[in-house]
């Protein structure tokens, strides 16, 4: 509505007492000195009365112009909420300001001025519903039907509501109190108040955007860094505890749990915000974990009994499986963050530790493979060694000729550094499956160690042994044969016992 407009309907609005009759009043009469001296005092108080309160409403306008100016003109949260608790505070004379934050079904406290012990608060829908549908500011005594949230903000002494609105819904709605004069709102500072929130709507809407975009490169960049650092250590778990300060002090996460699946159990490997000794304990998982681990999907849980008993403070947990080329080797057990909430099934967290998952579990699995080899294999040859002499005994009871061969890949770490962990042992896998379709049925085979697999073949003609080699390389090729930029290296040595070897100790050293 333009300045026009707006005197016209203060003016339509005013009410000329004195000129109401005039006809009646002064129709063939001449009027008196005192008449037309009441008369041109009468017409310059209604002058006075027209020009004031559009006085008022130019400064209010121009008010307004510099707030959304300056709202305008920074793109930080906390910097607006400054700017609109001031002016509400220097424009009416008020002490008493707090603006909300409409979140589902929370009003979240973002800005207090005033307001002592006022905190965020549970709102009904229809509550949200209701502040949506007004436009203009309302008392709080005016409002019924919302016993529950009205009787908590009077009993902070708080007197109107103004529903702050963003460029589609509600985003919130400011709080104010008691003016220092004692006076009333009147109609005209209720619409002033209105016009504001809208302007602070959208332009916190906009900041809110801001912060989440600015949120989400931080967070990648947080995730790249994280990652090469991660990648670069073969020590498991150097990388479980990075990873627990990636998640802590990069997404905002307190309190959470980082299992380790252990033989198809799930052991507690590390933890943060929880008592340090649960530390390798086993967890049982619930019916909705296990499924979504064999699904390989994250989502937001009703905690089991064995998990609550380890973090009985709540409920609800962020489930992330933890698989690498198909292998189950942990999960994330997220219960408190600062930045997002576990309450909902939120999609911008889902959907960013699904991300995360992905970049942490190849790093976990390829460690725990190192961890594992070290824990298990304390002497490497003494298990390949009673292999090879039992079959020696046997050979030597059924007078028979035993072949041994080994198949090694000499360029093996080159490829692991050239290609990573997972599409190198993905591939030695591969491998060894279609070797198992190839083998003879008498023939026995074992990994020697990451590169090397050994065969041993009992009774075997030698030209069927020719025909298993020749098998067994032309497999290996088609597995590696688009990794031309590293060439694996393939060679294939044998020994026949006892024609060309009498020990154990002799076979392994011809053939490795």
């Amino acid at each position: 509505m333009g300045l026009k407009e707006k005197a016209s309907k203060y003016k339509e609005a005013t009410d000329y007492d004195k000129f109401k009759h005039l006809e009646e009043r002064y129709g063939g009469k001449i009027m008196t000195k005192e008449d037309l001296i009441e008369f041109k005092n009468e017409i310059y108080l209604q002058i006075d009365n027209i020009t004031s309160q559009l006085d008022r409403k130019l400064i209010d306008m121009q008010t307004l112009f510099e707030i959304g100016r300056e709202l305008n003109s920074t793109l930080h949260v906390s910097d607006l909420l400054q700017i609109i608790i001031f002016t509400l505070m220097g424009q009416f004379q008020i002490g008493d300001v707090a603006i909300f934050s409409i979140n589902e079904s929370n009003a979240d406290l973002i800005g207090n001025n005033g307001f002592v012990g006022i905190e965020s608060f549970e709102i009904s829908e229809q509550f949200a519903e209701f502040i949506s549908s007004k436009d203009n500011a309302v008392d709080l005594s005016e409002m019924s039907g919302f016993d529950t949230e009205c009787s908590y903000l009077k009993s902070f002494n708080a007197i109107c509501l103004i529903p702050m609105k963003g460029k589609e819904d509600i985003a919130g709605f400011i709080l104010i109190g008691n003016k220092m004069s004692g006076l009333e709102y009147n109609p005209e500072e209720k619409e002033f108040t209105y016009t504001m929130a809208s302007l602070a709507g959208i332009a916190l809407e906009n900041a809110k955007l801001y912060d989440r975009l600015a949120q989400k490169y931080n967070e990648l960049s947080t995730l790249y860094e994280v990652s090469k650092v991660i990648n670069s250590s073969d020590d498991y778990n150097l990388v479980l505890s990075l990873i627990l300060e990636t998640v802590t002090t990069g997404f905002g996460v307190k309190t959470a749990l980082l299992l380790s699946i252990k033989e198809d159990s799930c052991i507690i490997a590390e933890s943060v915000g929880l008592d340090n000794a649960i530390k390798d304990e086993n967890i049982e998982l619930g019916e909705t974990e296990s499924s979504l681990m064999k699904a390989n999907e994250v989502g937001i849980v009703e905690i089991s009994q064995s998990i609550k008993e380890i973090a009985p403070n709540f409920d609800k947990a962020l489930f992330v499986p933890l698989i690498s080329v198909g292998t189950k080797v942990g999960a994330l057990v997220i219960f408190d963050s600062e930045k997002y909430s576990i309450k909902t099934n939120n999609e911008n967290l889902i959907n960013l530790y699904s991300i995360i998952a992905s970049q942490i579990s190849p790093p976990i699995f390829m460690t725990k493979l190192i961890k594992q080899k070290q824990e298990t294999i304390q002497d490497p040859f003494t298990p390949v060694l009673n292999l090879v002499e039992s079959e020696i005994l046997k050979a030597n009871e059924f007078s028979l000729d035993v072949t041994f061969a080994m198949l090694k890949l000499k360029n093996f770490n080159k490829h692991l550094e050239f290609y990573g962990g997972n599409k190198t042992y993905k591939k030695f896998d591969i491998l060894s499956s279609k070797i198992m379709k190839i083998l003879p049925n008498t023939a026995e085979t074992t990994r020697y160690s990451s590169n090397k697999i050994l065969f041993i073949l009992p009774g075997i003609a030698q030209t069927d042994f020719e025909d298993f080699k020749d098998a067994v390389l032309e497999v290996s090729t088609e597995v590696f044969k688009d990794s031309t930029e590293v060439d694996i290296g393939i060679d294939f040595l044998s020994i026949m016992y006892p024609d060309e070897c009498q020990d154990k100790y002799s076979i392994l050293s011809l053939i490795e």
